[in-house]
């Protein structure tokens, strides 16, 4: 028997039905139509059971589900219209500071009146009323990326908000479920971009760690402020709970790398926003907290064991370079059929979502674009490393065209030897076509620049450099051709020559290996010609 497809019977309405009368005659005649009035079918009704009409047609025997379909004949059953629940989930920071921001802003746009209530027990109910179709009730369970993951593959979930991509076992799960799997493009979304910062109280005159300092202040080695330069008291030491994506990535990027563990003196706390407290009210304190708590906190720079310092702002979260950048996913089970969750999906990438996301503190998805001058301790780092003087016409020609073009934050990472592009890069790519789409990019030139990491020899790296950024540029291409009349674009391989973080790490390697892109404008190739 054959199910008609999700996507020809898209639906406009959050609607379930119930039976409301026993007696229901099949075998006749009738006429199923979509919400939206685009797809109509005829045929004889064998069977209804309260969620999917089973129609007999000239196409087969087709199952559609009653959500989604206007019944019209004598031999429609009785229907009358419920309450649809609709359960989301959010981990930690995403759900206290942003998740009932943007349902507000959209199911309080597409209902007449819309009710929150914050219960007991880390659950948040939103009562959506509407005076055509029936009302919403959507739940939205405080929880974190490991519970969300888990509860959207059981189909207890129809959406989850985390902080983190699924991973290799969830996927896996998801699979044995019957789903396709979640790292999708029909089922994960990068709305928004965090990080962690390494915070002490705003009168402490220390401005920057080591890696291995921090690691020695979170397993206890070091346990006093004179071990800075500053005056003796002890350091007070906060952290999140074990299962929170903050304790992973301290755990991967700061201890783990250095072989260390966390101290039993560490104090935990249950949110990022009580370690921001903490930390402002405590002259002693040090804590691990979201970049939507930075006001009022002194945020450190951190030092890698190689000497690159990235800080946390909005340009080098949005590329990934920070080393403590996180971006906001939304998986969504696309084998439940909602169209509430299809609405709200296409919402969160839309510009009304990204002033939401802007106000909550958060790091949006909009393309932003920095000059060479204004990336920090770029230069220096690129000139101080061996390889510079092992390839100095390399990076005298790297140095000279990023100096006439402006970096764009479309960065894309890969794996240790990958070339491959995930569902995530490929929605990068579509925010670099929306820009290249707009008046003033016409006519600019676009440079796809290729990077890497320093293990293996530096001839293969360059190769494999160039290899990712032409397969970059290919990707762009080939999705959106008609761009190819309106700029032009250009792939080089620069491999192990800059360096945005410390190859000596893994967390810093994965940094490194990646494809940038910047952009020449005409105006700025003119001035060169009048200069020559």
């Amino acid at each position: 028997m054959k199910q008609l497809s999700k996507t020809a019977l898209k639906a406009l309405s959050v609607s379930t039905v119930a039976i409301a009368a026993a007696q229901v005659s099949f075998a006749d005649t009738v006429m199923l139509s979509t919400i939206d009035g685009r797809t109509t079918l005829s045929g004889e009704l064998l069977d209804y059971d309260g969620q999917n009409y089973t129609l007999r047609t000239s196409l087969g025997d087709l199952i559609l589900g009653a959500s989604e379909a206007i019944c019209e004949g004598d031999a429609c059953p009785a229907l009358v219209a419920e309450t649809t629940n609709l359960s989301i989930a959010g981990s930690g920071t995403v759900t206290a500071n942003l998740i009932p921001q943007l349902t507000e802003a959209y199911f309080g746009k597409i209902g007449d009146s819309l009710q929150r209530e914050d219960a007991s027990g880390g659950t948040t109910y939103f009562e959506i009323g509407r005076e055509e179709g029936s009302d919403l009730l959507m739940t939205l369970v405080h929880s974190n990326s490991s519970k969300g993951f888990a509860e959207l593959v059981k189909g207890d979930l129809h959406a989850a908000f985390t902080t983190r991509p699924a991973n290799d076992e969830e996927q896996v799960a998801a699979k044995d479920a019957g789903m396709k799997g979640l790292r999708t493009e029909a089922q994960e979304s990068v709305i928004a971009y965090d990080g962690l910062m390494m915070v002490t109280h705003p009168d402490n005159p220390v401005r920057a760690m080591t890696e291995m300092d921090i690691a020695k202040v979170y397993s206890g080695e070091i346990d006093n402020w004179d071990a800075f330069g500053r005056e003796p008291g002890p350091i007070m030491v906060y952290a999140r709970e074990e299962a929170s994506n903050s304790r992973d990535l301290l755990r991967q990027v700061l201890l783990e790398p250095h072989k260390t563990t966390l101290s039993q003196n560490v104090v935990v706390l249950g949110s990022d926003a009580e370690i921001a407290d903490a930390v402002r009210d405590n002259p002693d304190a040090i804590g691990l907290t979201s970049f939507v708590h930075r006001e009022g906190v002194n945020a450190l720079e951190i030092e890698g064991v190689c000497g690159i310092r990235i800080p946390a702002n909005e340009f080098t979260i949005k590329t990934g370079e920070y080393l403590l950048s996180r971006p906001v996913y939304f998986y969504h089970n696309t084998e439940i059929a909602h169209d509430g969750v299809t609405g709200f999906a296409n919402f969160l990438t839309s510009p009304e979502a990204r002033k939401v996301i802007r106000e909550a503190g958060f790091v949006d998805r909009e393309v932003i674009s920095k000059p060479l001058n204004d990336q920090g301790l770029r230069v220096s780092h690129t000139i101080m490393r061996d390889e510079a003087y092992d390839n100095i016409s390399g990076t005298k020609s790297m140095l000279q065209l990023m100096s006439r073009s402006d970096r764009l934050s479309t960065t894309i990472r890969f794996d240790n030897g990958s070339t491959d592009l995930d569902s995530t890069d490929y929605e990068d790519l579509e925010e670099l076509a929306t820009l290249i789409r707009s008046p003033e990019y016409e006519r600019s030139h676009f440079y796809f620049m290729g990077f890497s990491d320093s293990i293996g020899s530096a001839e293969l790296n360059q190769f494999l450099a160039l290899q990712r950024a032409e397969i970059v540029r290919q990707a762009l291409v080939s999705r959106y051709p008609e761009l190819a009349d309106r700029v032009g674009a250009r792939s080089i391989g620069y491999g192990e020559l800059s360096p945005l973080a410390c190859n000596e790490t893994r967390p810093g390697r994965n940094v490194n290996r990646r494809v940038e892109v910047w952009v020449q404008d005409p105006m700025t190739k003119l001035a060169e010609k009048i200069s020559n």
